[in-house]
């Protein structure tokens, strides 16, 4: 939306502040809660926030990418208290610091994996719904034919089309995202019954 570098940064500082309290939340509940109750509470706020994410427009507003944001960086900050805390509950000491690098192989392998299936789920999802917006635009499209869209969205002139490109490929893009943002919902709920 043409937003500044810092503008975009303070909109998404959100998510790191929820990983902050989220940390704290996490190390107060686990003295309190079994570990894989809190684990699950952590996906289900990132699936919930997730959820909500997949019904955002082109039009979002600041405060719906604010609460997104801070609900899935504290789902994340949650989750990560027990996890850390379970794998080390059995693990020997002398065999932490081991035990914390092969922690940290898995949780960034793992995540390396996530962002490259998500980047994938993305991009194939915006080409097919970016081929499948560009099936309707004709010259012999009713609605493009509208006195409204005359001028500008003249599909018989090369500026025309330029412009219903434009449109389709941020249409295409926002489609993606959503189908993306539902894909990590249902990622997020389908690992609750394995905790």
């Amino acid at each position: 939306r043409g937003f500044p570098v810092v503008t975009l940064g303070m909109v998404m500082s959100p998510r790191g502040l929820g990983v902050m309290a989220g940390m704290v939340i996490g190390n107060f509940l686990l003295k309190r809660l079994d570990p894989r109750l809190i684990l699950s509470m952590g996906f289900g706020m990132i699936a919930f926030s997730s959820w909500a994410m997949s019904g955002w427009n082109n039009q979002v507003e600041g405060f719906d990418v604010l609460w997104t944001g801070f609900l899935q960086g504290t789902g994340t900050g949650v989750g990560f208290i027990p996890l850390f805390a379970m794998m080390f509950a059995t693990l020997d000491g002398r065999h932490r610091t081991e035990g914390i690098m092969v922690f940290n192989l898995v949780l960034f392998t793992g995540i390396s994996c996530g962002i490259a299936v998500a980047v994938s789920v993305l991009t194939r999802s915006t080409n097919i719904n970016h081929a499948t917006l560009v099936e309707h635009i004709s010259r012999y499209n009713d609605l493009l034919n509208q006195p409204r869209t005359a001028g500008a969205w003249d599909a018989g002139t090369l500026g025309g089309l330029a412009t219903i490109e434009a449109e389709v490929t941020r249409q295409a893009a926002m489609i993606g995202y959503l189908n993306n943002f539902t894909f990590i919902a249902f990622l997020a709920m389908a690992a609750i019954p394995f905790v």
